[in-house]
């Protein structure tokens, strides 16, 4: 099982790494798309649909990329600043809101409307950001997507060394208050890298502090969506949203912290002054 789950890294890595360089931002737009419609499917399936269910979903979530797409003038190669904003804040009201109160309340048997209507805005904005950060540099895209790397990976590692006391027992039995604390521990050290090393140019315009406080939030808003997703497969009776990635489950499985992370990165460089 480790060799299936390093191998499938590995790849993950290399089709990463082409759709980042080799293909252009409309390509990687595309490619985004793709993945996010198997999201969507995934989804649809947590949520109790068949399979003609998932399909209408999946689509009207592709759709309501592809009017974003235009609604924020992509295609033109910049972006409707106001717009990718208005979305970012739903993201920012949906991850920092409705989801935190899920997680305490837990709802069992909630309506399938509500874990269906869910999906538009977890992934959506997900997709928007990163486009959006995709159009201003692979580079840009690659260290937000490694704050979440990194508190996921040092996290399930302190969590199996020093783990004792459990996060959030009823939602995802294994996360524990050692680990989130050791994944925030590396991810101010990751801070400190960037602020003093390739990144520091492009981000002259924080300062150290807000600069770690920020990936410290958004290392915080990663735990957030891997519980939000944890819940939603333990509703279904689940134990991985999808067996696409063999040794890793599912879309949804690999991407649930980036889905609440990317927006709100977005959304903080424009607070910020730098994107």
């Amino acid at each position: 099982m480790l060799l299936t789950r390093i191998l499938s890294a590995l790849v993950m890595g290399v089709v990463l790494a082409i759709a980042l360089f080799g293909v252009g931002e409309q390509g990687w737009a595309l490619a985004m798309l793709v993945l996010t419609g198997i999201a969507a499917w995934e989804w649809g399936a947590l949520s109790g649909l068949g399979r003609a269910g998932r399909g209408v979903a999946t689509a009207l979530i592709v759709a309501a990329c592809v009017i974003v797409d235009y609604a924020c003038q992509l295609p033109s190669g910049g972006f409707d600043r106001s717009r990718v904003m208005l979305l970012m804040g739903v993201a920012a009201l949906f991850w920092g809101g409705l989801v935190p109160w899920w997680l305490w309340r837990l709802p069992q048997g909630a309506p399938r409307l509500m874990l269906i209507a869910m999906a538009a805005p977890a992934l959506v904005p997900a997709w928007l950001a990163t486009v959006v950060l995709r159009f201003q540099g692979a580079g840009w895209l690659l260290c937000v997507m490694a704050i979440v790397w990194l508190a996921d990976t040092s996290g399930y590692g302190f969590g199996r060394w020093l783990g004792r006391h459990k996060l959030a027992p009823r939602v995802s039995p294994g996360k524990t208050w050692e680990g989130v604390l050791g994944g925030l521990a590396v991810l101010l050290l990751y801070g400190v890298w960037l602020a003093t090393g390739p990144a520091a140019r492009a981000l002259d315009a924080l300062d150290l502090v807000p600069l770690l406080a920020g990936i410290l939030f958004l290392g915080g808003m990663s735990v957030v969506g891997d519980l939000f997703e944890s819940s939603l497969k333990r509703q279904a009776g689940v134990k991985d949203s999808g067996s696409l990635i063999p040794g890793h489950g599912g879309v949804l499985d690999r991407l649930d912290a980036q889905f609440s992370t990317l927006p709100l990165a977005v959304l903080l460089l424009h607070l910020s002054g730098v994107l």
